[in-house]
């Protein structure tokens, strides 16, 4: 509980304490305004980490979001998520997610 008031503290001042790349700040302006929780996630990133390495993150990835245990699509790299929390009771009143997909990815490919 601490962890979560205190990632909500950090990230809840405002959207300009966010430290983002040029790929995440087009996505950070489309969050709705009343998002005071922001979550930015570089997927490519975490499945490359030693310990992505070493688990076969990537590997699973498809098979993970095709079972419905991810939320990310294999081919996104960033995923921007923007919640907006009842912080005295710490409740999600809204979130939105927000994720690029590479130009030619067919999510159908999926169905």
């Amino acid at each position: 509980m601490k962890r979560i008031l205190l990632c909500v503290a950090l990230w809840s001042a405002n959207l300009g304490f966010v430290a983002a790349h040029d790929r995440d700040a087009a996505l950070l302006k489309l969050l709705p305004a009343s998002s005071n929780v922001v979550a930015v996630v570089h997927a490519d990133q975490v499945l490359g980490s030693a310990r992505g390495v070493k688990e076969d993150w990537a590997g699973r990835q498809q098979d993970r979001f095709l079972a419905g245990a991810s939320m990310i699509p294999p081919n996104v790299t960033t995923l921007v998520q923007g919640m907006q929390l009842r912080l005295e009771t710490s409740t999600l009143i809204a979130a939105t997610t927000l994720m690029p997909f590479p130009e030619g990815f067919d999510l159908w490919a999926f169905a």
